[in-house]
């Protein structure tokens, strides 16, 4: 096919490709420095989930827990799954300067995802939230 060749149908599927190959990179909090939720993220057609916050100027420092949702509103804590069966939330409590990282399974699969910090004593985070696409 050459140049000529390209009508608009083409034109939109390979805008929709383009779409459909990009990672999800997305910042979900700057220098938060005060309890709350960041807002929910389209992550359906990602894998490989993985939040990266980065902590500083902490000493006692905060709690940081991952939620899903299949509408964007409401949010539940996430539970992992370890293998030697046991569970428990994507919650990790932050208390030095350092990046930290979250990596949801793939065999959690959630329409949107978002970030809580319901509690923080001290120190400021930046979250950002990685995908590739399915």
């Amino acid at each position: 096919m050459s140049v000529q060749d390209i009508g608009p149908t083409d034109i939109v599927i390979n805008e929709i490709k383009s779409i459909l190959d990009t990672p999800l990179e997305k910042e979900l909090f700057t220098s938060q420095a005060g309890a709350a939720t960041s807002d929910f993220v389209e992550t359906a057609r990602y894998k490989g989930l993985t939040f990266i916050v980065e902590a500083s100027e902490v000493t006692t420092g905060a709690d940081i827990e991952v939620l899903g949702s299949r509408d964007g509103v409401a949010g539940i804590g996430l539970a992992s799954y370890e293998d030697d069966g046991s569970t428990g939330t994507v919650t990790q409590s932050i208390s030095a300067d350092g990046t930290y990282v979250y990596t949801i399974p793939d065999s959690i699969t959630m329409k949107y995802m978002a970030v809580d910090i319901p509690s923080l004593t001290d120190g400021t985070y930046t979250v950002t939230l990685l995908g590739k696409p399915v």
